[in-house]
């Protein structure tokens, strides 16, 4: 059956079995759908992010090149700084937006955050490092820091006020 015989067949139902209807034959369409994308190949590829999980040996390597502050922080809360590398190595490896974490990750908006702030203090220098064991991981992630550094400087010289201006704004004198 076509997805629109399946519309107007729902368009003459009413009640509370017309909502029962629609919704199997919402199933029908989205069953149908999935099948021709499959068949003309179009299923979407895993992507590559669901190799960035990490084991035990790699997370000890991990754990031991981070500052002594977040060592003893990451020994106590070891799953959820686990989780975090994880999601940021994913959204690297994958070439993601940072929206397009999976839901279990929690906010995609605090991952972003912590990762921006191990960025300026240096940390993913020591995490790269420990993952020289995976290339494609070290360079997923070193590609990532970079690009955000590259970004975080232009942001910062543009908002610097210009050497004559910040002495005339402390005077108070007005540029005309």
């Amino acid at each position: 059956m076509n997805p629109k015989a399946l519309i107007a067949a729902r368009a003459v139902r009413t009640g509370a079995a017309a909502t029962r209807a629609f919704a199997a034959e919402s199933a029908a369409v989205r069953t149908m759908a999935a099948a021709r994308s499959r068949e003309s190949g179009g299923e979407r590829a895993q992507p590559r992010a669901a190799q960035a999980r990490l084991d035990d040996a790699q997370w000890r390597a991990i754990a031991a090149r981070l500052p002594p502050t977040l060592i003893r922080r990451a020994q106590r809360n070891a799953e959820r700084y686990r989780r975090f590398v994880e999601d940021v190595l994913q959204v690297a490896a994958g070439d993601l937006r940072w929206r397009e974490l999976e839901p279990n990750a929690g906010s995609w908006r605090t991952v972003y955050m912590r990762f921006l702030r191990w960025c300026e203090d240096g940390v993913w220098d020591g995490v790269i490092d420990a993952l020289q064991a995976e290339p494609e991981l070290a360079r997923a992630l070193r590609r990532r820091v970079d690009e955000h550094r590259r970004a975080s400087g232009r942001r910062r010289q543009d908002a610097a006020p210009k050497p004559g201006e910040a002495s005339r704004a402390r005077r108070g004198d007005c540029a005309r």
